[in-house]
């Protein structure tokens, strides 16, 4: 496997987080809809998201009702910034440089991988 493997766009086929006590949660559904970029440069970017968030009824993302904007809010993921392959570990680093949850800018988080023929 090489790094440069990464290089491109790549689809959301299923998601999953495993915590440390072995359960393993789904937080945005079975079918969750999301899209990641990496490029050769060392950016990347990636939105992922429950797949059928509810519609503003006023048609205006910056005048939803409260729970217009926490169903919206909780139901999505979106961050960039640039990453790292740890070949050993089978894990990409994300440095974190801007996220719509802000307590994640400025950290580095790790997602393991596995490439499948």
């Amino acid at each position: 496997m090489q790094a440069n493997q990464f290089i491109g766009t790549w689809s959301l086929i299923s998601n999953e987080f495993h915590r440390s006590d072995g359960t393993i949660v789904d937080p945005f559904g079975k079918d969750a809809v999301g899209r990641i970029y990496y490029d050769a440069a060392g950016n990347m970017a990636a939105q992922l998201m429950r797949a059928n968030r509810p519609n503003f009824v006023s048609n205006d993302q910056l005048n939803g009702t409260p729970d217009e904007i926490k169903q919206a809010f909780e139901g999505a993921v979106s961050y960039f910034g640039t990453y790292e392959i740890d070949l050993n570990r089978g894990a990409v680093i994300h440095r974190i440089a801007h996220s719509v949850y802000p307590n994640w800018c400025g950290q580095k988080q790790v997602r393991f991988f596995e490439f499948s023929p």
